[in-house]
Parts: structure tokens; sequence; C-alpha cells
């Protein structure tokens, strides 16, 4: 899908008022970021909750291209509406960690991730769902929801920053630790056991000291399920140690495993889920597939 000669209606720019560190004119650095493209975009400033329905609006409207300017987040709230309608996603890595615009090769300079979505082809890649929710990085259970949901409350009542206020909320959840009993269905077997945490992938990560939490490809058709086996803090840190230099799944302290669909059942009617680093409460069961090859993606330069 080349978009040779843009106009203001095919792409729709839609940008997260919160997202990334906040420095500097978002709607400024996106306009320069296309002129050197020869594009002049529609640009949408919108709060995060309602990031999907002005995507949808902006669908409606006509728009070919809908690009989200922000982190995974924003991504994960606009493709969420450009996946239902046809369209064609854009990233403009504007957020703090972009972990699925590195994974899917879309370059990290604004300028020249403009220029990949104005003259670059269209590609498809896999979602991850959950219970009629997307992700299109990671979902989790246990303690990285329980971590983010302590630094928003540290960061709204006493004023931190958000890194500062992820390593106090890390450092809290160190000394506690918490664990919960679910009950897993991959494929078709089941087990149950006791764990601080269980991670769905779309599509499998890369532990190593080569790439530490990457993906080498979103179009696989895979979950990756990662079932922390540590119940101390100290094995804790042996996993992370494994995940850098070894194998994830050595000394046990991880199972490792790939599938295409999974049920979990935690004890409780409902929990914190992470999706893309957002946190939601859903019901349980939590039934998680992959479809594969479902989103378009333009953007992606080729290595």
């Amino acid at each position: 899908m080349l978009l040779a000669t843009p106009d203001k209606c095919m792409i729709v720019v839609i940008t997260n008022k919160a997202a990334g560190t906040g420095e500097g004119d978002r709607v400024t650095a996106i306009t320069e970021a296309f002129a050197g493209s020869g594009a002049t975009p529609s640009i949408l400033e919108a709060d995060g909750p309602d990031l999907t329905d002005t995507a949808r609006k902006a669908i409606a409207s006509g728009a070919r291209v809908v690009v989200a300017a922000g982190g995974d987040g924003t991504v994960n709230a606009i493709a969420t509406a450009v996946i239902e309608s046809g369209a064609v996603l854009g990233v403009l890595p504007m957020g703090t960690l972009n972990h699925f615009a590195k994974d899917a090769g879309i370059p990290l300079e604004l300028p020249d991730a403009a220029r990949a979505i104005v003259e670059g082809e269209a590609i498809n890649v896999d979602v991850g769902t959950v219970n009629e929710r997307i992700f299109l990085n990671n979902s989790s259970i246990g303690v990285y929801p329980l971590m983010v949901r302590e630094r928003d409350r540290q960061r709204s009542r006493l004023a931190r920053s958000k890194w500062w206020a992820m390593v106090r909320s890390s450092l809290a959840l160190f000394r506690r630790f918490p664990t919960l009993t679910v009950g897993i269905t991959a494929d078709g077997r089941t087990s149950r056991c006791r764990t601080p945490a269980v991670l769905l992938g779309n599509n499998v990560y890369e532990f190593s000291s080569r790439g530490l939490g990457t993906r080498d490809a979103l179009d696989a058709g895979r979950l990756g399920l990662y079932v922390v086996r540590s119940r101390t803090p100290w094995s804790a840190l042996g996993l992370f140690v494994n995940a850098l230099f070894r194998r994830l799944d050595a000394d046990g302290l991880c199972d490792v495993s790939t599938c295409q669909a999974v049920t979990l059942e935690p004890q409780a009617a409902s929990l914190d889920v992470s999706l893309d680093g957002e946190v939601v409460k859903l019901q349980a069961p939590l039934e998680y597939g992959i479809r594969p090859k479902a989103l378009r993606l333009i953007g992606v330069v080729a290595e």
C-alpha cells in the first residue's frame, strides 16, 4: 500500500495528551515529522479513555491510515479501533519504552517513522486477545499489574514521577512478593500452580543477553506462555540472571511454552490484568487466544 501522494483525508494522527515525557510541543513535532515526506495529516489530540472512540470516528470519516502517536498503551487503544475496520495502523513512537515499535521494526526517530508510513507497504501482524480485549505486546497477571496499580497510587497521592513511583512500588512488592493460585489450560493440557506471575506474549519473546524481552517475529501465529515458578524474591533474582545469561527456563524457575489458546482460572472472580502496560479489571476465567495476521500495519522498515 503505497501512499505516494498523501493528503489530509488519507492519514489521521491521534496522539495521547499524556503519553511520553511531555517534552516539547507534540503537535508541532508530528507536523514537522510528516512535512519532510510531503504529507499533511490531520492531527487529533485525545485523552487516554477517548483514544479508541476518536480512532473509530476518524475511520468512519474516511481515514485510510490511522497513526498512533504515543506509547504502547496508545498504540493498543488505536489498534482496537483499526482492527475492527480494515483500515491500516501507523505508529509514531512517542512513548517512554515503545516496545511494539521496536519489535515491529518501526524507526524510532519521528521523521524516519513518518517517512516509512508515507512511503511504505502495509504488512499483516498477529494480535493477542483475552476476553475480547486485544494486546500487541503481552498480557500478564500477578506481580506486574499490582506494581502498576501501586505506581499509579503513588503518582496520584504522593506526586512522584512515573519512574520513581515504579521503583518504590517494585521494592514494596519485592518485600511482600505476593503469589496467586491459578489453573492453566494450554491447548487442552491442564495444570494448576501457585505463582507470582503468568505472562502471555503475542508471539514468542527472546530472553537472552542478545535481546532481553524482544520478539523476532510478530506473525508466527503463536502465543508465548511464561509461568514463573519462583516463590521467593531471591529465586526471582535468579530467574532474571537466567534470562540474561542462560535460558529463561533454566533451574526450573520458569515454565516456557508456546500455544494458540490458553485459559487462566484464578481463585478470584475478577482480577487485575495488564494489557501492553495498561491495567484493567477482567472477569475470570481469562480466555487467551491469537488472531493471526489480523492487523494491517504500515511503517515497518526491512532490515
